[in-house]
């Protein structure tokens, strides 16, 4: 399951323009001593909010989980009826366990690329902002960011719809 997840992540990485990198000593986990991440700005926690860049979770979470083999070997075993229902609710249960962790991973990659006043320039006039273009070339390096700042988050909540779904489906191990 390790392996599938890693894989998924991988192809998570490559499908919304981020760039795997390479962590010196094969290690991509951050020390136990590290500090947690500052807080993330109000201002950039309500662009996240109200731009909705946030609402990529649900759908990497649907995406990914969806392409397990465990998944679809319940959707071969129970119809795809009877799994996409119990499926969408874990999804939407692990949303609402680690959507703001995802949100205010996002909104402090964006809070520190532009200033408040920006932020809510791009949220109020969307692409008649001055700062639009400014936003759209930054969107690979937020990836990027986003990647790194949430891989582990991802693989979590990625793990939890998978499991939580097989164990409506008991009978698939057996």
């Amino acid at each position: 399951m390790k392996r599938l997840i890693g894989s998924l992540l991988v192809a998570f990485g490559l499908s919304v323009g981020f760039l795997i990198v390479d962590v010196p000593g094969g290690s991509a986990a951050e020390p136990a001593t590290a500090a947690a991440p500052a807080a993330p700005s109000a201002a950039a926690l309500e662009f996240v909010r109200r731009t909705g860049l946030n609402n990529n979770f649900v759908q990497l979470l649907a995406k990914f989980g969806a392409m397990t083999r465990t998944v679809q070997s319940l959707i071969g075993k129970f119809g795809l009826e009877a799994v996409t229902e119990v499926f969408r609710a874990q999804v939407n249960q692990t949303v609402g366990k680690y959507g703001e962790e995802w949100t205010a991973n996002l909104a402090r990659i964006y809070g520190a690329e532009f200033t408040a006043e920006e932020l809510d320039s791009l949220a109020t006039r969307c692409n008649d902002s001055p700062h639009f273009a400014r936003m759209v070339a930054f969107r690979d390096t937020a990836g990027k960011r986003m990647r790194a700042a949430s891989n582990d988050l991802m693989e979590k909540a990625l793990f939890e719809v998978v499991k939580g779904t097989a164990e409506h489906f008991p009978t698939l191990s057996k």
